[in-house]
C-alpha cells in the first residue's frame, strides 16, 4: 500500500472519529422524586438547539445531542432539571414537585407527542376537573367528552369512537388487555382513578405494536406506590367506598398499591325490595373491584411489575311467598355474576443509551354465570326442583415482547411480538346439549420505524402481520399503517394517516336491560369472518400564546367490512342451541367525520371545547332490504363544553355542558289484530305492529347541564380532605333514552282485549337520568401528618383560613 492511500485512510479514520465525538446519546427515566412514580409526557430538551422528546409510558426517553451540551428535563408542576453532556449516558432523573412551577409549560421543543393525531391523552388532573357522576371521577365519562368518542346512550359508559361499536375497543391495563370493562352494566367503569398515572386513546393511525380491534386502543397505565412512605385515601359515595393503601415494603427497592371500590346499598336494597313488594320478591344488585400492584427496583436499569385485578358485578332476585302461608306458592331464586380475573408480570430493561426492551406474561378471564331455581307448590304438593345453569366466557394468555431501539438521531424503531391463547365459551345452557369451548390462537409480529427529517417533521411507517387458527380455519393479515407529520414551525404541524386492522372476535349484545350481563364474545371462524377497517385520517394541530391555548381539527374516513349483528328485534341467546340463525353477518359499515378541539391549558381557568360532525351508516343484506340504513348510535352533533375555575388552593368549580342529536329508532307506521286463541277471553286478541324503514326516524336531541364543586382542607388531625359535590343535568332535561308505544304511558303487552286493539297507539319516552345530587368524601392517610399539624398553626389561624375558604 502506497504511502498516499496510507495517509487518506487515516484523514478518513480521523474525521469518522471526530464526527462521532460531536454527538452523543442520552436516555434515561423520570420519576417523581417524593413517589418514584414515572411521570409521563416529562420533555427532555437540548437547550442550544431546543429541540428534543418525550417520555413514553414507561417514563422512557432516548435523544442524541451534540457533545458539550445542556438537557433540560422538565414536568408539569415539578423543578426542572439541567445536565451537561459530554458523552453517552443514561440518566436515572427524578424531579422535586414544586408548587411554583405550576405554570410552566416548555412549548419550543420538537415534541412528538403534540404531533401524534388520532391520539387522545387524559391526565388524572384533567379527570378532575370534569363535573363527576355519583360525586366521584369516571374514566370513561372524562373520555366521552373528548372529539370522536361518544357514548350510546345517556348514562353509559361504553365508548363509541369514531362511528365503532362498544366491542371494537381494546382496553389495555399496563399493556394487558382487560375484557369487560363496566359496572352496573355500564353505569360506572372498572378503572379506579386512584391507581391510573396516565391515558391514551388511539383513535387511528395505531402504533404496529396495537392491533385486534376495529375502532380504537385505550391505554391505561397504572402508578406504581408511594416508595417512599405508607399512605392511602378513604373515599365514600353515593355509589360507593373506595379504599387505597401505597408504599414501601420491608424488601429493598421495592413498593406496593393496592386499590379496592365495593357498593353499599346491596343490604338496603334487599330489605327495602323485600318490604315494599307484595310478593315478598327480594332483588339487589352490587359490585366490587379489587387492584394491586408490586414493583421491584434491582437496579436502575431493570424493574419487575406484578399486577392482579378481580371484579365482579352481581345481581340477586329471590321470590318467597311462604310467608303468607298460601297452600300454593313457588318459588323462585335467580343469581348472575359477571367480571375479569386478571394477573400479569412484567419486565421492563434499559439495555442503553439507545435500548429498550418491555416484556410481559399475562392471564385474563371474563365470565358470564346466570344460575337460576324454580320449584312450583301446587295442591299443597312440593314440585320437583327445577335449575338451569348458563355460561358464557373467554380467558386470554398472552405472552408480549417490545424492544425501543435508535440507530441513529433520525431514525427509531420499535419492534416485537404478541402470542395469545384464547379459549372461549360463547354460550352454554344446561338445557343445551353439552358445553362448546373452542380453542383459538391468535400471533402477530410488528415493526414501526420513525424517520425524523427537516426540523419538526417525522415520517412513520409500520406493519403488523397477524396470524389467525381456529381449528381447520386460519386468517392470515397484513396490516399496514402510516402516520406523517409535517411541521409548520415549532408550533403548528399537518397530519396524515392510514390504517389496516382486523378483529378476529366479535361481541354480541344478550339482553338489552342495561343493569345486567349483555357482554358474549364469538371467536371468528368460516361461520362468523373476521371484521376488518380501512381508515383515512388527515389533521391539522396547533398552539399559540406560548401554549397557552392549544387547537386541533380533524377529518376521517372509516370503512369496515364482515360485521355482525342480530337481527331486529331478536336478543337473548337463553336455551337457544340455534341463535346462529338470527344473526346477519358479512355486514358493512361506513363512517365520517369531522372533529374540532380547543382548550385554554393554563390558568386559574381552563376550559376545552370539542365538537364532532359525522355520518355512521350500516349495511346488511338482511336488513332494511339490504338498503344503507343509519348506526343504531349515529348522531350527527356532538359538542362538549367543559370548564375549570381554581377559586382559591381549597376551592374547584367545574361545569360541562353537552349537546347531541337524537339516536335513530325505527317507527311503527301502522297496526291491526289478529286473534289469539291460546290465550282467555280477556286477551283474544294480539297487536301486530307494522315498522317503517329500519332507523329511519330520530328520537329527539339530549343536552344537559352538570355542575361540580370541590373543596380541599387540612382536618383536625392533620389529614387532607376532600369533598366533591355535583349535579347531573342539573335543569332537570328529560333526555330520552328510548322510545316505544302504546296506548297510554305504561308499557304493555301484545295481547289485549278486542276493545284495547282497537285503540290508537302513541310513541312515549323514557328518560332514566334527571336531575341528579351527589356528594363524596375523601381523606388521605400518609406518614407526613405530624409534620402538616404542626405547619397549620394556631386555632385562631386555622379559623381565619376557614372562614375566608382557604381551609
Amino acid at each position: 500500500m502506497s504511502n498516499r492511500y496510507k495517509i487518506f485512510i487515516l484523514i478518513m479514520a480521523i474525521a469518522h472519529i471526530a464526527r462521532a465525538q460531536q454527538n452523543v446519546w442520552v436516555s434515561g427515566i423520570v420519576r417523581d422524586a417524593t413517589s418514584g412514580e414515572v411521570l409521563i409526557g416529562a420533555t427532555a430538551i437540548n437547550t442550544n438547539s431546543l429541540r428534543g422528546t418525550a417520555t413514553d409510558h414507561n417514563g422512557y426517553f432516548s435523544l442524541k445531542l451534540s457533545a458539550a451540551s445542556t438537557l433540560k428535563v422538565s414536568y408539569i408542576g415539578y423543578a426542572p432539571q439541567t445536565f451537561d453532556i459530554q458523552n453517552d449516558t443514561t440518566l436515572h432523573i427524578e424531579l422535586n414537585p414544586a408548587e411554583q412551577y405550576i405554570d410552566e409549560v416548555v412549548v419550543s421543543a420538537h415534541r412528538p407527542e403534540l404531533a401524534r393525531g388520532n391520539v387522545v391523552s387524559l391526565s388524572a388532573d384533567e379527570m378532575q376537573r370534569i363535573p363527576a357522576l355519583g360525586g366521584k371521577i369516571d374514566v370513561s365519562r372524562a373520555l366521552q367528552t373528548m372529539p370522536g368518542i361518544a357514548a350510546p346512550q345517556e348514562g353509559s359508559t361504553n365508548l363509541l369512537v369514531r362511528g365503532g361499536e362498544p366491542g371494537q375497543n381494546l382496553y389495555l391495563f399496563d399493556n394487558v388487555p382487560l375484557i369487560y370493562v363496566h359496572h352496573i352494566g355500564g353505569f360506572l367503569s372498572v378503572f379506579n382513578p386512584d391507581i391510573i398515572n396516565g391515558i391514551d386513546v388511539y383513535k387511528g393511525a395505531f402504533p404496529a405494536r396495537l392491533g385486534g380491534r376495529l375502532s380504537s386502543v385505550v391505554d391505561i397505565a397504572q402508578r406504581e406506590g408511594d416508595r417512599s412512605t405508607l399512605r392511602g385515601s378513604l373515599s365514600i359515595g353515593i355509589t360507593d367506598i373506595s379504599a387505597t393503601v401505597e408504599g414501601p415494603t420491608p424488601l429493598a427497592n421495592t413498593s406496593f398499591i393496592v386499590t379496592g371500590r365495593k357498593t353499599m346499598l346491596d343490604p338496603l336494597m334487599m330489605l327495602i325490595s323485600g318490604l315494599m313488594n307484595e310478593n315478598y320478591t327480594t332483588s339487589a344488585i352490587g359490585f366490587h373491584d379489587l387492584n394491586g400492584k408490586f414493583t421491584w427496583r434491582p437496579n436502575p436499569r431493570n424493574t419487575l411489575n406484578f399486577s392482579l385485578y378481580h371484579g365482579d358485578d352481581y345481581t340477586m332476585a329471590r321470590e318467597h311467598r311462604s310467608r303468607r302461608n298460601k297452600p300454593d306458592y313457588s318459588q323462585f331464586k335467580s343469581s348472575t355474576k359477571w367480571g375479569n380475573w386478571m394477573a400479569a408480570l412484567s419486565w421492563k430493561q434499559l439495555l442503553g443509551e439507545r435500548l429498550h426492551a418491555s416484556h410481559s406474561l399475562s392471564y385474563t378471564r371474563y365470565r358470564l354465570q346466570n344460575l337460576t331455581s324454580h320449584r312450583p307448590k301446587v295442591d299443597g304438593v312440593q314440585g320437583n326442583k327445577i335449575e338451569n345453569n348458563q355460561r358464557s366466557s373467554v380467558q386470554d394468555l398472552s405472552l408480549r415482547s417490545t424492544l425501543k431501539y435508535t440507530p441513529t438521531a433520525w431514525w427509531h424503531i420499535e419492534t416485537g411480538l404478541q402470542a395469545s391463547l384464547l379459549y372461549y365459551l360463547s354460550f352454554y345452557s344446561s338445557q343445551l346439549p353439552k358445553k362448546q369451548y373452542v380453542c383459538v390462537s391468535e400471533n402477530a409480529l410488528f415493526v414501526d420505524s420513525r424517520f425524523d427529517f427537516l426540523r419538526y417533521s417525522s415520517l412513520t411507517l409500520g406493519l403488523r402481520g397477524v396470524g389467525y387458527f381456529n381449528g381447520n380455519y386460519s386468517d392470515l393479515n397484513i396490516e399496514p399503517r402510516l402516520n406523517l407529520c409535517i411541521g409548520l414551525g415549532p408550533n403548528q404541524r399537518l397530519i396524515a394517516g392510514y390504517m389496516q386492522v382486523n378483529q378476529n372476535s366479535h361481541l354480541l349484545s344478550v339482553d338489552a336491560n342495561t343493569l345486567f350481563a349483555s357482554e358474549v364474545w364469538i371467536p371468528a371462524s368460516a361461520k362468523i369472518s373476521p371484521s376488518s377497517s380501512v381508515q383515512y385520517t388527515a389533521a391539522w394541530q396547533g398552539r399559540f400564546a406560548n401554549g397557552l391555548y392549544t387547537a386541533e381539527l380533524a377529518l376521517y374516513h372509516k370503512e369496515m367490512t364482515n360485521l355482525a349483528m342480530f337481527r331486529p328485534g331478536y336478543r337473548p341467546l337463553t336455551n337457544n342451541a340455534n341463535w346462529m340463525k338470527f344473526m346477519e353477518t358479512g355486514g358493512k359499515g361506513l363512517s365520517q367525520g369531522v372533529e374540532l378541539e380547543l382548550k385554554k391549558t393554563r390558568g386559574d381557568f381552563t376550559s376545552a371545547l370539542s365538537y364532532t360532525l359525522a355520518r355512521t351508516t350500516r349495511q346488511y343484506a338482511g336488513v332494511n332490504g339490504g338498503r344503507e340504513f343509519a348506526f343504531d348510535y349515529d348522531r350527527t352533533h356532538s359538542l362538549a363544553i367543559v370548564a375549570a375555575y381554581r377559586i382559591n388552593n381549597r376551592l374547584d368549580l367545574s361545569a360541562m355542558w353537552t349537546f347531541e342529536t337524537g339516536q335513530p329508532y325505527t317507527p311503527v307506521v301502522a297496526t291491526y289484530g289478529i286473534p289469539n286463541d291460546e290465550l282467555h277471553a280477556e286477551h283474544d286478541m294480539m297487536r301486530i305492529m307494522v315498522f317503517d324503514d329500519y332507523n329511519s326516524k330520530r328520537m329527539r336531541p339530549s343536552h344537559r347541564l352538570d355542575v361540580g364543586l370541590r373543596y380541599r382542607k387540612i382536618g383536625q388531625r392533620g389529614r387532607r380532605v376532600e369533598w366533591n359535590f355535583s349535579v347531573y343535568n342539573l335543569y332537570c332535561h328529560q333526555n330520552p333514552y328510548a322510545y316505544y308505544y302504546s296506548i297510554n304511558d305504561s308499557e304493555e303487552g301484545a295481547a289485549a282485549s278486542r276493545e284495547v286493539i282497537n285503540q290508537p297507539i302513541k310513541l312515549h319516552q323514557i328518560t332514566y337520568f334527571p336531575f341528579i345530587p351527589s356528594v363524596s368524601y375523601k381523606v388521605y392517610f400518609d406518614g407526613n401528618r405530624k409534620a402538616q399539624n404542626k405547619e397549620r398553626g394556631s386555632f385562631w389561624d386555622r379559623f381565619k383560613r376557614w372562614a375566608t375558604f382557604e381551609e
